[in-house]
């Protein structure tokens, strides 16, 4: 053990020495500050995504104002927005990880270098920081020339963070440094005058002649902040409220700004010339100039960089339905860190100070990620799910659950405050982001799930406890889940006495699987660890860490984010504690969900798939193997929680489902699983087979996979195999990934169709002619079709999420193992025991006999004492005794009385009989009469 802790503790040092995974992978679309469904900025098309010609976009593609200035000895440059008013600096270089993208800009000719670096923490175990609605924004300069130079940097938002309409009138306030409060920054405060809680703005839709939601909220604040150093020799400026044009010029001029506040307020985003709408007469902007003085090669770091934070701030959140079938109530949900911090004020100044252990945790994730993507598959894969990433957690956001249910201690769904280390119960609420805005749709989190697993298990029970509770509550009249919680964002209003559900099979077949896949990421076991077994954890999770940064011992690498929540709480333990809790308080609920597969999902009527832009069919075989592994998935569930009928019964059904499903699926030339019975000439992507793949439940035989690995490529075209033979035009990214994990690693004589489903990913990825990550695309030339930045990006993931449920399997089957050795270990001690117990009775016994045989009366006792024979008042003397050494006898031993001492003596007549203690040999203790004969062991 301790050369286990010295390994682990050398590795972990040179890891500390590592340096992250230095790419130059430009995808599609590079993220800036992603972090909640209303704070979502972009580099959008372009090869070079370059951020000087380039205006940062919502992810719905239209512009947000985000620009900047460079200033170096008095010559101003442009370095991000296409301000051509100035010249453009050179756009040098771009590195992504998964949760920054840091560029860096120089002059013409390059004397300084700007490192501009827009951090978005992935925090995955920790979802309280995680939850935080603000990104960073790092500034630095260098000299390259080895010479000094005078460096100034400038940056400004505008209301297009708030509204697209440009009519919208803004108010604005400025927050200057408060010193020793935990409000130490400078910080312009931006919002809408004519608030809208809950409201997002709609506009008319060319396309369809229809009012749609534009996805921008009306309600909340725009926050832009700067970290004020005390004592720091880098001066921070702002302005609030003027003129863009205005703002620019001063700064290009003086290299600061004026630090005063504008009051001529309220005022349009922007105020254009009438006769000439391309003219923009007027547009306040919030701009932060930071002045570094003279810099050079010898100056430290802290004197030539600064700190922006960027923010879209809303309280409440969400409004919920809660209640009972007698009583409906709607219920305003709190963000998360309304629990810790008072107000917004001291959360944006702790979130800047914050930044050096956020910075830490993402590049610790995102070293980790890269190092296990390897692993399973490719580094090209690896650029893949790493992109997806800060996607996934734009569309959630943590509310704090302040109800009755959230309160009860036993739920146990919380998160941890890293400020206080509290538990604070909470809910994690999800936006279908772009398709239509529906509010914590089940088959948008049932893509998710690899992430989730791979990342963030807790999530599931979070994901899953607004649904559960809302179905509870019986306001909902249909038997299958829900297929979400409202129609749009953030509104979970639900869909009380909604009598044709949408998506049932689809939506009972992904509760019950997410449901499981939430038990089974680890052992849910809440007693405490022994201090070795503790030691032994540490141990495991730093060698596995230190292993995988490092690029070390590959193939015993543990695949998955490790990390502790709360106190020392594993968060994978605790993801499977509560989700295994959930489960047994709603089992009525799933067994109802269960039991609505077993009647419609063999023959499933005229409904549609997930991808409900197919349109709906009879019979369609997706459907069946949804209900399948909905079925095979309850039964496992009733397993985990010793429902031994439950789990004997819905296994009978899947397995009988399973068997007339292959009889009528197989088209007849053996090639391929139909698309729908009785049609030869349809076929489908089979994605829905993952969850088979992901619980080894071995449900389909492994000729299917081999028929469908030999299959697929006979259909594929570039970017991939269509989603459904009715729709050759259609291939979905997310399901993609899923069914290339359905098949084997790919080596010369293995799979083929994971190989061909993988690089039709990859290849997507880097299809530079698309504006936005679409998860819905044309397999032939890759075009990006619609639903836009969806967190189903998460499906990505497919093959990590499958490596950690293998992994948590093993450790379970490690454990089992292990309980068992050590129940063999105890009954072999037991019998050890009773072997021994049994010969020194036999040795009693034997000397018992002889005493009998040679008319002997009395006895001696092992720890007793010995009784005079003859006398009627059964007086005992006790003799201490134990074990001798080298004997496994008695220290003390009954002597032959000699025949003269009993000559004159009548038989049994009251004499005394005579006793001679005799000390063993080898040098046996010896013992003294009158003490409690305890022996000794």
């Amino acid at each position: 053990m301790l050369l286990r802790a010295l390994c682990a503790l050398a590795a972990c040092a040179s890891v500390a020495r590592a340096e992250l995974d230095e790419t130059d992978y430009t995808p599609i679309v590079v993220p800036l500050a992603v972090r909640s469904p209303y704070l979502g900025a972009y580099l959008t098309g372009r090869e070079d995504k370059t951020l000087v010609s380039m205006d940062p976009h919502f992810w719905t593609t239209l512009p947000l104002g985000w620009k900047g200035l460079l200033r170096v000895d008095g010559h101003t440059w442009n370095w991000m927005g296409n301000l051509t008013d100035w010249p453009a600096a050179t756009n040098a270089s771009i590195r992504h990880t998964a949760s920054e993208s840091g560029f860096t800009l120089t002059n013409d000719p390059p004397t300084v270098a700007l490192h501009a670096s827009f951090l978005s923490p992935v925090t995955p175990a920790d979802l309280f920081r995680q939850s935080i609605p603000f990104s960073y924004l790092h500034l630095s300069a260098e000299s390259l020339d080895g010479q000094a130079h005078d460096v100034d940097v400038y940056s400004e938002v505008n209301g297009l963070w708030l509204a697209d309409e440009e009519h919208e009138e803004l108010e604005w306030a400025v927050h200057e440094p408060e010193r020793g409060t935990g409000r130490d920054f400078v910080g312009v405060r931006a919002r809408l005058k004519h608030q809208r809680p809950f409201e997002e703005a709609y506009h008319n839709d060319l396309w369809s002649d229809e009012w749609v939601s534009t996805d921008r909220i009306l309600q909340g604040d725009l926050w832009y902040a700067a970290q004020d150093v005390p004592g720091s020799t880098v001066r921070t400026t702002f302005a609030a409220g003027d003129d863009a044009m205005t703002t620019r010029r001063l700064f290009a001029e003086s290299g600061s700004l004026r630090s005063v506040v504008n009051t001529t307020q309220p005022r349009p985003t922007r105020t254009r010339r009438a006769h000439n709408a391309s003219l923009v007469l007027d547009e306040p902007v919030f701009a932060l100039a930071h002045s570094f003085g003279r810099i050079s090669p010898a100056s430290p770091p802290e004197d030539r960089s600064a700190l922006v934070a960027i923010g879209h701030v809303r309280d409440p959140l969400v409004q919920y339905m809660t209640g009972t079938s007698g009583h409906k109530e709607v219920v305003a949900l709190r963000p998360l860190w309304a629990s810790t911090f008072v107000d917004v004020a001291h959360l944006v100044g702790w979130f800047l100070v914050d930044y050096p252990t956020a910075k830490r945790m993402s590049d610790e994730f995102n070293a980790k990620l890269y190092a296990d993507a390897r692993a399973v598959e490719s580094q090209e894969y690896a650029h893949v799910v790493a992109v997806s990433t800060r996607q996934i957690f734009m569309a959630l956001e943590a509310v704090w659950d302040e109800s009755v249910e959230g309160r009860d201690a036993r739920e146990g769904l919380v998160t941890w405050s890293p400020l206080t280390g509290e538990p604070v119960p909470t809910m994690i609420m999800l936006k279908e982001i772009s398709s239509n805005g529906n509010c914590q749709t089940v088959d948008v989190i049932a893509p998710i799930l690899p992430f989730l697993l791979y990342a963030s298990p807790t999530l599931i029970p979070l994901l899953l406890e607004p649904i559960h509770r809302y179905m509870a509550s019986g306001l909902y009249v249909p038997v299958p889940p829900t297929h979400d919680l409202g129609d749009h964002y953030p509104n979970a209003t639900a869909h009380n006495d909604f009598l044709h559900p949408n998506l049932p099979i689809e939506e009972a077949g992904n509760a019950l699987c997410l449901q499981l896949a939430g038990m089974r990421v680890a052992d849910p076991s809440t007693a405490a660890l022994s201090a070795h077994e503790r030691v032994s954890h540490w141990v495991d999770k730093a060698s596995s860490k230190a292993s995988s940064w490092a690029g070390r011992n590959k193939e015993a690498q543990r695949v998955g984010w490790e990390a502790d929540v709360g106190v020392g709480k594993d968060h994978r333990r605790e993801g499977a504690r509560m989700a295994r809790a959930q489960a047994r308080e709603r089992y009525a609920l799933l067994k109802k969900w269960a039991d609505y597969l077993e009647e419609e999902s063999l023959y499933p009527g005229d409904q549609r798939t997930t991808d409900d832009f197919f349109g709906s069919a009879p019979n369609q075989t997706s459907l069946v193997v949804k209900g399948i592994m909905g079925l095979r998935a309850m039964s496992e569930i009733a397993s985990d929680l010793g429902e031994t009928a439950d789990r004997d019964y819905y296994l009978d059904v899947s397995n009988r489902f399973r068997d007339t499903f292959l009889d009528m699926t197989v088209s007849k030339d053996g090639t391929h699983i139909l698309g729908t019975y009785n049609n030869q000439s349809s076929w489908v992507t089979h994605y829905n087979l993952y969850f088979d793949k992901l619980f080894d439940t071995k449900v389909f035989p492994d000729s299917v996979y081999r028929m469908l690995d030999a299959f697929y490529p006979t259909v594929a075209q570039p970017y991939g195999p269509p989603l459904d033979s009715r729709f050759p035009d259609r291939a979905k990214t997310d399901w993609l990934a899923w069914a290339a994990a359905l098949f084997p690693r790919s080596s010369p004589s293995s799979s083929s169709s994971r190989t061909l489903f993988l690089d039709a990913l990859a290849r997507y990825f880097r299809q530079d002619r698309n504006a936005v990550f679409g998860d819905s695309i044309t397999p032939d030339e890759g075009w990006s079709v619609g639903f836009l930045s969806r967190p189903v990006a998460g499906g990505h993931y497919s093959l990590l999420g499958l490596a950690v449920l293998a992994q948590a399997r093993a450790d379970a089957a490690a454990t089992t193992l292990l309980s068992r050795s050590r129940s063999s270990l105890s009954q072999s001690l037991l019998a050890l025991a009773a072997l021994v117990a049994l010969t020194v009775v036999a040795l009693v016994g034997a000397r018992g006999v002889r005493r009998c045989v040679r008319r002997r009366s009395g006895y001696v006792e092992l720890g007793g004492g010995r009784r005079r024979a003859g006398s009627r008042g059964a007086s005992r003397v006790s003799v201490d005794g134990v074990w001798g050494v080298g004997s496994p006898r008695s220290v003390f031993e009954l002597a032959e009385l000699e025949d003269e001492g009993d000559e004159g003596a009548g038989e049994g007549e009251g004499e005394e009989e005579s006793w001679r203690l005799r000390r063993p040999p080898q040098g046996g203790l010896s013992a003294s009469a009158g003490h409690g004969g305890k022996r000794r062991d």
